[in-house]
């Protein structure tokens, strides 16, 4: 499978019959000008949580599900880091196989 933005296929339009005399204009895309499309780089979004491990009276502890990684919280309304410092696994709680 390659990947290609869907975006910079140029269709085509042609008459297209529709029966009782009827014609119309249809956008078509032939699988040439797909195949002549650059593959797009990508990189698969590792996605994991932070678990909560430890508290202490005004810190506490979680870690990442995804490396294990733990780092220490402060309790003043601090939030929960988006990304995992040491693997940079997205931390919005979609578990992920990566």
């Amino acid at each position: 499978m390659r990947l290609v933005d869907a975006d910079k296929i140029e269709p085509h339009e042609q008459f297209e019959a529709l029966g009782n005399g009827k014609y119309e204009f249809v956008r078509v895309a032939y699988m040439d000008d797909i195949d002549a499309l650059p593959t797009v780089d990508t990189v698969p979004v590792r996605r994991g949580r932070w678990i909560d491990i430890d508290s202490e009276t005004y810190t506490w502890k979680i870690r990442c599900s995804k490396c294990g990684h733990e780092r220490s919280m402060m309790s003043t309304g601090q939030t929960y880091p988006m990304y995992c410092e040491d693997c940079g696994a997205r931390m919005d709680g979609k578990e992920s196989n990566g």
